[in-house]
């Protein structure tokens, strides 16, 4: 008798034993799920989206970012890789003209409420 109390415990402890471990293995592939998302989720991309998409509400941001962007786009265009102290110069100021035209002439963003 005393034979099988312990073979009914000792499956009793197999079952929950196998329990627990299934219980882990779920643990960890729901971890490895939320890893998988969470670095998805800190992407440069990802980042620079979600940042852009929260200036939602302010069009005045976005404009001046993208004035901002359309001028350092042309000074990179204009230099290139030019160390001549002139060329800086006129990449400078081709910088800022740039940002001040785009700031002035394109919105897109412009807020229809008034």
């Amino acid at each position: 008798m005393k034979d099988k109390c312990n073979n009914y415990s000792s499956d009793r402890l197999d079952a929950e034993i196998f329990s627990l471990q299934e219980a882990q293995t779920q643990a960890k592939v729901a971890l490895r799920q939320q890893l998988f998302e969470t670095l998805n989720n800190f992407s440069s991309y990802n980042l620079i989206r979600n940042i852009y998409d929260s200036l939602e509400d302010s069009p005045e941001i976005k404009n001046e970012s993208i004035a901002l962007a359309a001028g350092y786009m042309s000074k990179e265009l204009f230099l290139g890789k030019s160390e001549d102290k002139s060329k800086v110069i006129m990449g400078t100021v081709i910088q800022n003209a740039v940002t001040a035209i785009v700031a002035r002439c394109f919105k897109p963003y412009k807020s229809k409420t008034l």
